[in-house]
């Protein structure tokens, strides 16, 4: 009887150490599940945190059905990204968080408005933009102004799809903030509604006509200021929804061009002789005929065409047309070739021009004419062998005397100018043999006996 209390006692003793020993390994567990829980709780506080520090799980994916992050999930789902922190260069306002206005304006040089025009609506429609305004001209050239709309994030790529439909001559973009602007409008508008509320609420108090009266007077210039609030903030958030860009759609101005080609042949004028040859070899007093092509180059009309070569003597007067019309338009593409006799003689070679009106469809005159100066035909002319006769010798004595002519004549133009100087000369030597002769004069007088 005296064992069994005894061995009770050691059980109970027992129990508790191992009772104690549980409680001290479940204290240490929760104190280690505090201790890992403690740096997430920080982090959450801690907004300067990086997002690596913590790995997602399912309780912490779980608050993003909450309504304002929603929002704000929605919005970023719509922007291109190229990684996880990719800011879109395109679309600055949905990561910076504040109200920015887009404009630019870009003037281009297109080869036709018409088709530019088209072209640039299809874009910006492709793009998600719209067409807000639009001014076309014909007069004195073709010309047509757009302003189109379209979202911030379509922005740059809406500026690249304009810049491809011809060569831009200028472009300016701004961005404008805002943010602050839109605060006060909203800060404005509250007090103003506020204030709006009070005077409706003293309104229905009042009893006496005139304090109405009073009211209502104040309460319609409030309402009437709250408006123009409103309005003013609804504009600045339209300007930031929608980017603008006014694009000026300039048509190219012409570029008038002509090409000139010289040939010819021996002989005489034939119609189908022409174009020949561009290398000629032939005998003094030998008969030539040298053709010229005329190649409309350009990408405009031309009228007028005249052909002068001032070292052949050759004239407009002197020129037949083989192939053309010299009085109808000549239009980009076409040619005309024309030919003019000639007689080989050593030392000479075309110089031969032609000079052409740029006009329109119609013949109207678009600017200054332009000239064309072909290249220079060396005349291969081998001299005659053969004694010169009377002709020759007469034209010869004609060539001296002409020649004799001319340097008299220039000789005395040359002088003829200073033809006064011969009198005042003459003058001169005058009063200086006058002056010689007086002291003689003088002295044979003192030599007389008085």
């Amino acid at each position: 009887m005296t064992t069994t209390p005894k061995r009770l006692l050691a059980l109970v003793l027992t129990l508790l150490v191992l009772l104690a020993a549980c409680s001290g390994d479940s204290d240490d567990d929760s104190a280690g599940d505090s201790a890992e829980a403690e740096p997430a709780a920080d982090f959450g506080a801690d907004d300067a945190a990086p997002a690596t520090t913590v790995a997602p799980t399912e309780e912490t994916e779980a608050p993003a059905d909450d309504g304002d992050s929603a929002g704000d999930d929605g919005a970023a789902a719509d922007q291109p990204t190229g990684g996880p922190g990719v800011v879109p260069a395109a679309v600055p306002t949905a990561d910076l968080g504040r109200d920015i206005v887009f404009t630019a304006n870009i003037d281009l040089e297109v080869a036709d408005v018409a088709v530019a025009s088209q072209r640039a609506a299809a874009e910006i429609g492709a793009l998600g933009g719209i067409v807000f305004g639009q001014d076309a001209t014909n007069d004195p050239t073709p010309r047509a102004v757009f302003t189109f709309k379209i979202a911030p994030e379509q922005f740059q790529a809406a500026l690249a799809a304009l810049a491809d439909l011809g060569v831009p001559r200028s472009q300016t973009v701004s961005a404008d903030d805002v943010t602050e602007r839109v605060v006060d409008l909203q800060s404005r508008i509250q007090t103003s509604e506020a204030s709006v509320d009070r005077l409706r609420a003293l309104l229905e108090q009042a009893g006496d006509l005139d304090t109405i009266a009073g009211l209502e007077g104040q309460l319609l210039e409030r309402e009437t200021a709250l408006e123009q609030l409103r309005g003013q903030l609804r504009t600045l958030q339209d300007q930031v929804a929608l980017a603008t860009i006014v694009a000026v759609f300039t048509q190219e101005a012409p570029a008038p061009a002509l090409t000139l080609t010289q040939t010819g042949y021996e002989g005489t004028l034939a119609d189908d002789a022409c174009p020949g040859s561009d290398e000629l070899s032939v005998d003094e007093g030998d008969e030539l005929v040298l053709c010229a092509t005329v190649l409309n180059s350009g990408d405009t009309m031309l009228s007028g065409l005249a052909f002068t070569d001032d070292s052949l003597d050759v004239d407009a007067a002197d020129v037949t047309v083989v192939e053309g019309d010299l009085d109808a338009l000549l239009a980009p593409g076409e040619r005309i070739i024309v030919a003019y006799p000639v007689t080989a003689e050593p030392g000479r070679a075309s110089t031969l021009r032609v000079t052409a009106e740029p006009t329109d469809a119609d013949g109207n005159p678009l600017r200054e004419a332009i000239r064309a100066d072909g290249e220079r035909v060396e005349l291969d002319v081998r001299a005659s062998d053969a004694l010169p006769g009377f002709g020759d010798a007469l034209e010869g004595g004609l060539d001296v005397l002409r020649t004799l002519v001319g340097i008299v004549v220039l000789v005395a133009g040359a002088i003829l100018p200073f033809v006064w100087l011969v009198p005042v000369a003459w003058l001169v030597v005058r009063l200086l043999r006058r002056r010689r002769s007086s002291p003689l004069i003088d002295q044979q007088a003192t030599e007389q006996p008085a």
